[in-house]
């Protein structure tokens, strides 16, 4: 039985019933949705006589439908949208599609596309109120749907194509990614395994990049503050290159000293050059930082060996010559006393003339000693406790306290005893002078092994003051022939040169430490002999 057309519809064909695939429902609406007329209603899904069409819809899709509404307002496609829908009591999925007219929105439901397709297709060749030059863009004609369809799959075809080649650059770029984070990793751990430092300033010469080694150089946890530890005695000058590299753009080379935990200092070599723009502007500083302290103190000692050789050899070559003319003076003045009585009026400018003679005679013998040219001064074996006891036994002011301890019983070394004496006793002088006031003069022999061969035995006899010191330049020159801090009359300086002229005649040395203010050390170390 055919059922009576609902209110407001318009019949489309004289049929009991359309064939399946023109079942739906179509609806005139506004722009905001209400429903103005119902054109077909196959599906049963306005019914119950709703106001607006979205009250038809599943709550969850409404939001969805308003976007579809508002598509087909605006003219945009609409077409073929899957909404779920309530239809008799349940939950059904219905493709939508619309079309627009002056003032009216043409909303149409199937169960598929091919449905809605042929709703859309009868029921705008049929209406009485066909909607005119309704939007072409919501259905193609039937014969367009074939190519409309190679169309999809072409298109298809190439977004899977563009998606594979995207999907291939990623992985490259992924695999790019992990190269260059491990060579950057790489640079890095090279970069902190150098032994120098390397740096990298801006414009303005703020230090964004650095490695740890630059920050142990500079003395600095923040790369940036390096100036600050720049030793005070240095900053002028190292401040000034600074800003001349930085607003000139030439090139940073300093050998400074950087101040380090503790108050010390290390001398840092630092060499840096200007980056530069297309423009020739500056855009940045990059430098290294070398620890150049060892360096400089091996040079530095290299030098001091080469002028005491020079000074060694001066000196040697004046006091052979000078032996040989005092040899003559001392045979004549020596003839000479013997020759005069005691009551000629000459015997006692001869006398006088003997005395000095012998007295610059024994000046030029600790010339021969300080050069090394003195065989005598190793022509026998002294026990070194036996004769410090025998120098010690003299009489000494009372201003002075010796603070004796001897640990070197039987060890023997190869040396003229009385050179040896000698020896000891300028040291104490030394000392004495140090302190006018007087004090307390430690000394000590010990026993120790050869740190250059453990094979051997050295004994170390060591004297030590806590008078005024010495600073770093005096303490250089100090064993220098005739350099005397004394006033003149006093000392002729020859006091610490044959100290260390009989030190290295017996194969040892003579070391001397000094603070200003807290006193000298003198140690002298010599191999013992069997």
């Amino acid at each position: 039985m055919q059922r009576p057309p609902l209110s407001g519809e318009t019949s489309l064909s004289n049929s009991d019933s359309p064939p399946p695939e023109l079942r739906g429902t179509a609806a005139s609406c506004d722009d905001s949705g209400r429903i103005a007329e119902v054109l077909r209603d196959d599906l049963g899904l306005l019914t119950g006589r709703p106001e607006r069409f979205d009250e038809v819809v599943d709550p969850p899709d409404r939001p969805k439908f308003a976007s579809f509404l508002e598509a087909a307002v605006a003219r945009h496609p609409s077409f073929n949208c899957s909404l779920r829908v309530l239809l008799q009591a349940r939950v059904e999925t219905l493709c939508f599609g619309a079309t627009s007219t002056e003032g009216r929105i043409v909303i149409f439901a199937a169960r598929d596309r091919a449905s809605l397709a042929q709703l859309h297709d009868a029921l705008m060749g049929t209406a009485p109120n066909q909607p005119e030059n309704p939007v072409p863009m919501l259905l193609e004609p039937a014969e367009q749907r074939p190519q409309r369809a190679e169309q999809d799959r072409a298109l298809y075809n190439d977004l899977s194509r563009l998606n594979n080649e995207l999907a291939v650059t990623q992985r490259r770029l992924i695999k790019a990614n992990s190269l260059l984070d491990r060579a950057n990793r790489e640079l890095r751990a090279f970069y902190e395994s150098l032994h120098v430092g390397i740096f990298r300033a801006d414009a303005t010469g703020r230090i964004e990049q650095a490695n740890q080694r630059f920050c142990v150089l500079t003395g600095t946890s923040i790369p940036d503050h390096w100036l600050s530890r720049v030793h005070p005695a240095d900053s002028e000058i190292v401040h000034k290159l600074w800003r001349e590299t930085i607003g000139r753009g030439s090139g940073f080379d300093s050998v400074h000293r950087q101040m380090i935990d503790g108050g010390l200092s290390k001398y840092v070599e630092m060499k840096a050059v200007a980056l530069r723009d297309e423009h020739d502007k500056t855009t940045g500083i990059v430098g290294v930082a070398e620890d150049v302290s060892e360096r400089l103190l091996a040079e530095e000692h290299a030098r001091e060996i080469a002028r005491y050789s020079a000074i060694q050899g001066l000196t040697g070559g004046l006091a052979h010559n000078l032996n040989n003319i005092m040899a003559i003076l001392l045979s004549t003045a020596d003839e000479l006393c013997d020759e005069l009585s005691p009551e000629h009026p000459a015997h006692k400018m001869a006398t006088m003339n003997l005395k000095a003679t012998e007295r610059a005679a024994d000046l030029t013998h600790r010339l021969l000693i300080y050069s090394g040219r003195d065989a005598r001064v190793s022509e026998r074996r002294t026990e070194i406790d036996t004769v410090m006891t025998a120098i010690l036994q003299r009489p000494m002011p009372d201003s002075y306290n010796f603070i004796v301890k001897l640990g070197a019983a039987g060890a023997a070394i190869s040396i003229n005893e009385k050179l040896f004496r000698e020896t000891i006793q300028e040291l104490i002088s030394n000392a004495e002078a140090a302190m006018p006031e007087g004090g307390a003069i430690d000394v000590s022999t010990t026993l120790e092994v050869d740190g250059t061969d453990p094979s051997r035995t050295v004994v170390v006899v060591a004297l030590e003051d806590h008078g005024i010191g010495m600073d770093a330049n005096t303490l250089r020159r100090a064993k220098e022939p005739f350099f005397t801090t004394r006033e003149v009359g006093q000392g002729m300086g020859l006091g610490l040169s044959l100290a260390d002229g009989a030190a290295r005649m017996a194969r040892g040395s003579l070391t001397l430490r000094s603070q200003v203010g807290r006193g000298t050390t003198a140690e002298l170390r010599f191999p013992v002999v069997s």
